[in-house]
């Protein structure tokens, strides 16, 4: 028997990336023999009055709140390991004959409650790299992006020391206590080994999501206007800014362009008040079941991100077959092939200003891909195949369920 424990820290009421590959893992493992999967779920909360809120789900969700401001709680260690006992004695953890413990990290600072775990109950740790985290850096420091930018991609490796690329205590105590650490792209293998991590911890996992649509077509449409859709946030680097731009190049009536994500009221009127000329509908915050409708209706799907790993737009994009146009970036441009399953649109990267996706290029490409219609249906035909092969919810299980049995 092999016992699980996902642990998670975020906000409430916040579901992103990490909580899909999450998601998918809790419910996949919990249908295999000898597995129990349980996701601890840390939530930062303001209202919180320092309860521990009780599991649901058959103790398969076990959401708990932080019972302070998160500043008192991230800078006090006597805090926090008063909190991991408490969160500690609510498990009750016990260990059992013929029994493996699994602490699954997915957020890095979860390491301290791990490394806890694990001294009093033994088991083994893995950590999950979702992201890379200086690359964080660019929604709210532009110079030390560009500057580590320029030292990571134009210096030799030997010239690269790991303090100037790893800014927390936590994050280089998951890279070397955890008995195995998941990457989800090739390139984030890279950087640790550039960061002098052991290379036999390192195994590639690719996210991957349910097929839950594709037994729905793609909508035929003849409509005159046709529509592009963008997924994401407000945040900088996922770019929307440079699609706006590309889009008032264009200057064109016949073009939709609907924003899905949470964008507050005064982000939209500012969008909307600057970029007059354009038809934009925000559709708001929507489940991947609500969302599956604009995946089948619109003509193509762009992410100008300027940093991305294994994006689950993009693999939610290529599971129902829509045309895409996407930075070539990081774990983008290690998806995707150029001009067979994606356009890719290459990055600006000055020294000494902000990197931009290239919007002249940007333009040419979604200029091209919704007047070619061919073009549009191998794109869509191909992604489609991408994500059978590489992006399945059964290839992220396997690959997974073979580290866990690995490490004992």
């Amino acid at each position: 028997m092999i016992r699980i424990y996902m642990l998670e820290m975020t906000h409430s009421n916040v579901f992103n990336g990490v909580t899909r590959c999450i998601q998918t893992l809790v419910s996949s493992l919990n249908n295999q023999p000898d597995m129990e999967a349980l996701w601890v779920r840390i939530e930062v909360n303001g209202n919180s009055k320092g309860r521990i809120n009780p599991g649901i789900a058959a103790r398969l969700y076990l959401p708990f709140t932080i019972p302070m401001d998160l500043g008192t709680f991230l800078t006090s260690k006597i805090a926090r390991k008063e909190f991991w006992y408490q969160i500690n004695d609510y498990l009750g953890l016990c260990s059992q004959e013929n029994e493996s413990i699994i602490y699954h990290v997915h957020t890095l600072n979860l390491i301290e409650l791990a490394n806890i775990l694990k001294e009093l109950h033994g088991g083994r740790i893995i950590t999950h790299l979702h992201c890379i985290p200086w690359k964080s850096l660019y929604d709210r420091n532009n110079m030390k992006y560009n500057e580590l930018y320029s030292r990571y991609y134009n210096h030799p490796r030997s010239k690269l020391t790991s303090s100037d690329f790893i800014f927390r205590n936590y994050e280089i105590t998951a890279y070397k206590e955890s008995d195995a650490i998941i990457t989800v792209t090739q390139y984030a293998k890279e950087f640790l080994y550039r960061m002098g991590v052991d290379k036999k911890k390192v195994r590639v996992i690719y996210n991957g999501i349910p097929d839950y649509f594709g037994h729905k077509a793609r909508l035929n449409h003849n409509r005159s206007k046709k529509t592009i859709l963008f997924v994401g946030n407000m945040n900088p680097s996922k770019g929307l800014e440079f699609l706006l731009q590309a889009l008032k190049q264009l200057s064109s009536t016949s073009l939709q362009l609907i924003i899905v994500g949470y964008f507050p009221f005064t982000k939209r009127e500012e969008i909307l008040n600057k970029y007059t000329e354009l038809n934009i509908q925000f559709a708001g915050r929507l489940s991947l079941k609500e969302l599956a409708d604009y995946y089948t209706s619109a003509d193509i799907g762009v992410i100008p991100s300027i940093h991305e790993q294994c994006s689950y737009v993009a693999i939610e994009m290529m599971m129902f077959g829509l045309p895409i146009i996407c930075s070539a970036v990081d774990g983008l441009d290690e998806m995707f092939q150029h001009n067979i399953n994606a356009l890719k649109v290459p990055v600006k990267t000055p020294l000494y200003e902000r990197h931009s996706i290239d919007i002249a290029m940007l333009t040419h490409s979604i200029e091209k891909l919704i007047n070619n219609k061919d073009l549009q249906r191998k794109i869509s035909t191909l992604s489609r195949k991408l994500y059978v092969h590489h992006f399945s919810d059964k290839i992220m299980l396997r690959q997974t369920l073979h580290l866990y049995l690995s490490i004992y």
